[in-house]
């Protein structure tokens, strides 16, 4: 069983990093190459998440093995603003609807058709159909958890903290096998 929290400031140049050290934790606990890019897309997905719509602060980010052995948790925390939020809350909204193939699809159509092309939002919707996961989220209005060792931060009573998890089946590393990505 395993179960990591990595704190760090979301910062574009540590998607990287960040994601070869999940993909060496991973490489010990699942058999499956497929299954271990799996988890780190879902990772990077959200790494990329955070990085684009953090206000300040720190974020952090847990992966552990859940209660089942076949499943892994992955939630990321970063501080956000309620505008930020309220456009996530609407994308969440349209990526649950349904299955998960048609989240992906009328996201990409939703892309397609958009008049501002800032931000594809395909994040979530590939989270779910190509991570096969269960997404959840939650609000935590206490940000001191993420302040800690960070400069001056300005909270103007608009921050939150956004807590995205994510659950996905994978299949466990039998003892002693040697596979290894």
């Amino acid at each position: 069983m395993f179960n990591f929290k990595l704190q760090f400031n979301p910062k574009w140049g540590s998607i990287v990093s960040i994601r070869k050290f999940i993909i060496s934790i991973l490489s010990k606990q699942i058999t499956n190459h497929d299954e271990a890019y799996r988890v780190a897309l879902v990772a990077t997905e959200l790494l990329e998440n955070v990085c684009r719509y953090s206000t300040g602060g720190m974020a952090s980010i847990i992966l552990k093995q859940g209660e089942k052995k076949s499943e892994i948790e992955l939630s990321i925390r970063n501080i956000t603003n309620k505008e930020n939020f309220n456009n996530f809350k609407k994308i969440f909204e349209i990526i649950s609807e349904g299955s998960a193939t048609e989240a992906y699809m009328k996201m990409m159509v939703r892309i397609v058709n958009a008049k501002d092309n800032k931000f594809s939002q395909l994040g979530l919707a590939r989270i779910r159909y190509e991570g096969q996961s269960e997404l959840a989220y939650e609000i935590d209005p206490d940000i001191t958890s993420l302040m800690e060792g960070t400069e001056h931060f300005d909270n103007d009573n608009s921050s939150l903290v956004l807590c995205v998890k994510n659950k996905m089946s994978i299949i466990p590393k039998n003892q002693g096998e040697t596979y290894g990505i």
